[in-house]
């Protein structure tokens, strides 16, 4: 830290975490700005980034020292650590020196500063669930250490004036247990927690051939906050999870896996207004970080969506799209999907019957991981030009978008989703990357854009998006993945619920007629140049011929479709205020559906197969 008025020099100045070698690791041309921090990593890597330096030695966990000397071999600061604590910060605040409750890279230590470690952590009796009865919760230091146990019913984190628990709390009501230890001289201890949700016996014998999710937000107003042109922060909730498994249905008053602390908000852009609400749904620990864990099988993550299929009275078009997308666009074209049975509260009350939300859809939210989108990571340190290049997920969608920048020649909204807050060095290079991509595309000399996109696979989404006929394809939804030293990928694919002949408007209905015809150059950028590409035409009808022998056969269309049928056959019954749902039958629908689709594979057969297009 740079605490003058002045600029300082750092050239010449020595890091070491050895008092014989004070110069073993020296600052290169460097300066840091008037009551400025830099952020230096002793990782062994011996980098000299303008924004990341990085020393020739690591710190080791069991304690030792480190130094900071000037050019003319003065110790100017040197700080002796004792063992740390794993994701627990050691320095100074307000000069004293000791474990940091709260660690700030980069900032002023503001934290709580104590000698000792944080207490120990606590064990809970109970994992929390759903409550038919009364139930005894008792918490207990971990060894068995002399600590003082404080506690909160409020959601909120035990501080030194939180009751004190001295016997077994008796839980008969929602409530968000929270605790943690404290020893004197010493941080507190990590918060655990257990969450009950109170039921009415009515619910003792619901039952479902489905999953069953139970969301209680403890009287947080989610839904309150829906406009997507304002914030919309996760607020804390538990998440409670009833599976269905082996033929045996699930029930909600058995087999309970309690997911704890989790964030939920309402998502999604015209469907934010509707009375039932999509939302975004993210597992989180004690200090409401990211949590991963399996959820139905699915592989291990932390964020999800629940969606609610209002308008599909199918039910199954998003599964569906997904589904098909997953395996004719691998790795990854669409995402995994399961159906559940949804009971949501934010009354912080019992549960009621009232609280069923019928029939949602579980699936993962699109970010970058090795189970999402596969892409390399790009954190706010990372300047050096060849890690610039990615990767990067970004998504074109309709207003309001939230836009990062807008590209120069087809003025396209785009918004970053990985990184969610790029730093400048890596908004420039990809809004530069876009821009000289876009003047390749309206270049008379190139033809050649597989510098620029993974051909392929635009021709891959261009013929989904054609066959599910999606009027929200092209347009909006558009996400877009760039890896390092890879081009352009137009996946995953996105929202299918007014797909298939799900659309407003008859022409956009029918299983005939071409769905990029419909629209203008604004709201179709670059499909055009590249499908006009010498040999892309051909590709096309090629792939196209692939793909009705493998994945877009009829016979594999419908094992998707007779798969789905079979997941949602036994659903309980819809919610009064599900509108047109509740007077149409979803096998009726799914019926007409497959129809449909068998209705358009005969089109695009006869103009991609029969005559040339």
């Amino acid at each position: 830290y740079n605490g003058t008025p002045e600029t300082v020099q750092l050239e010449g100045w020595g890091l070491s975490d050895d008092r014989r070698k004070p110069f073993q690791w020296r600052f290169d041309r460097r300066e840091i700005a008037p009551y400025s921090y830099l952020l230096v990593f002793a990782s062994d890597k011996d980098r000299h980034s303008r924004h990341a330096p990085h020393t020739n030695f690591k710190l080791s966990k069991g304690g030792e020292w480190l130094g900071l000397t000037s050019p003319d071999g003065e110790t100017a600061s040197e700080l002796g650590f004792p063992a740390q604590v794993e994701d627990v910060a050691f320095g100074r605040a307000g000069g004293t020196t000791g474990f940091l409750a709260t660690p700030t890279p980069g900032g002023p230590n503001r934290s709580e500063v104590s000698a000792g470690p944080p207490a120990p952590p606590l064990s809970l009796s109970h994992p929390g669930g759903l409550l038919f009865e009364p139930a005894a919760l008792e918490i207990r230091a971990v060894g068995g250490a002399e600590v003082t146990i404080r506690y909160t019913t409020d959601g909120s984190i035990p501080n030194r004036e939180s009751p004190v628990y001295r016997e077994p709390l008796t839980v008969d009501r929602t409530l968000a247990v929270r605790a943690r230890a404290f020893v004197a001289d010493r941080l507190p201890g990590p918060v655990a927690g257990s969450y009950f949700v109170s039921a009415d016996s009515e619910l003792a014998d619901w039952e479902s051939k489905l999953p069953i999710l139970v969301v209680e937000t403890f009287g947080n107003p989610v839904n309150d906050a829906w406009d997507p042109r304002e914030a919309r922060p996760f607020q804390a909730a538990t998440l409670l999870l009833f599976p269905a498994e082996g033929g045996r249905p699930a029930a909600l008053n058995r087999d309970v896996l309690p997911f704890g602390r989790v964030g939920i908000h309402v998502r999604g852009q015209s469907s934010a207004p509707w009375p039932r609400k999509n939302y975004a749904l993210e597992i989180r620990d004690e200090r409401d970080r990211d949590r991963d864990a399996e959820v139905l099988g699915l592989p291990r993550e932390s964020d999800f969506v629940l969606h609610a299929p209002v308008i599909d009275r199918s039910l199954i078009r998003n599964a569906l799209g997904h589904a098909i997308a997953r395996v004719a666009m691998p790795p990854d074209g669409g995402v995994r999907t399961r159906f559940v049975e949804l009971f949501y509260s934010e009354h912080g009350a019992t549960l009621r019957p009232a609280d069923h939300a019928s029939v949602y859809l579980l699936m993962e939210r699109i970010k970058r991981g090795a189970e999402r989108v596969p892409i390399a990571k790009l954190n706010r340190f990372v300047v050096d030009p060849e890690q610039l290049d990615g990767g990067y997920l970004l998504k074109y969608d309709g207003p309001p978008s939230g836009a990062s920048f807008t590209t120069a020649a087809s003025k396209l909204p785009i918004e970053f989703v990985y990184p969610r807050e790029p730093n400048p060095k890596q908004a420039k290079h990809i809004k530069s990357w876009f821009d000289a991509f876009e003047a390749a595309l309206q270049s008379p000399d190139t033809t050649d854009y597989s510098r620029w996109i993974d051909t392929e696979a635009f021709l891959r989404h261009h013929l989904l998006t054609e066959l599910f006929k999606n009027p929200d394809g092209f347009r909006r939804s558009l996400y877009l993945s760039k890896d390092r030293g890879a081009p352009l990928r137009p996946s995953p694919m996105w929202d299918f619920d007014r797909a298939f002949g799900n659309a407003p408007t008859a022409t956009l209905s029918s299983p005939e007629g071409w769905y990029h015809e419909t629209l203008s150059a604004v709201r179709y950028p670059w499909f055009p140049a590249i499908l006009d590409a010498p040999g892309m035409s051909k590709r096309y009808r090629e792939l196209w011929r692939e793909l009705r022998g493998t994945q877009l056969s009829s016979e594999a269309i419908h094992r998707h479709i007779a798969s789905l049928q079979a997941e949602i056959e036994h659903r309980s019954p819809p919610r009064a205020d599900e509108g047109k749902a509740t007077t149409v039958d979803p096998l009726t629908e799914i019926s007409a559906l497959s129809r449909w689709i068998d209705l358009r594979l005969r089109w695009m057969d006869g103009e991609l197969l029969e005559h040339s297009k």
